[in-house]
């Protein structure tokens, strides 16, 4: 190492995403999404009396947060990366109602 300098933290390995906690700085819009998708998932799990991993895993929803690119709600995109990653039909659509009474912006 060289004395003095200050270097960036390293990237995620490839295909790694960091963990939420991490994002504030670095990955802002990621955060900012995580940020109110994250409670509003909680709070429905809350009303169910359920745990928030039954409503949904919670890689599914940091792996939403963090494409940037999915408009959270385009009902047809996110079920679909929802699909991709295991989630079951009850699960999407409780996700989907979840999503659409929240504003975010993307």
């Amino acid at each position: 190492t060289i004395e003095g300098q200050d270097f960036p933290d390293p990237l995620p390995k490839s295909g790694a995403i960091p963990p939420p906690k991490a994002w504030a700085e670095r990955f802002p819009e990621a955060f900012a999404r995580w940020s109110v998708v994250r409670p509003a998932l909680n709070e429905l799990a809350d009303g169910l009396a359920v745990s928030p991993e039954i409503v949904v895993l919670p890689e599914a929803i940091r792996t939403l947060c963090w494409n940037t690119e999915l408009p959270l709600q385009d009902q047809q995109a996110v079920t679909t990366h929802l699909r991709e990653h295991k989630v079951r039909p009850w699960q999407i659509e409780l996700v989907n109602q979840c999503m659409s009474a929240i504003t975010i912006s993307d």
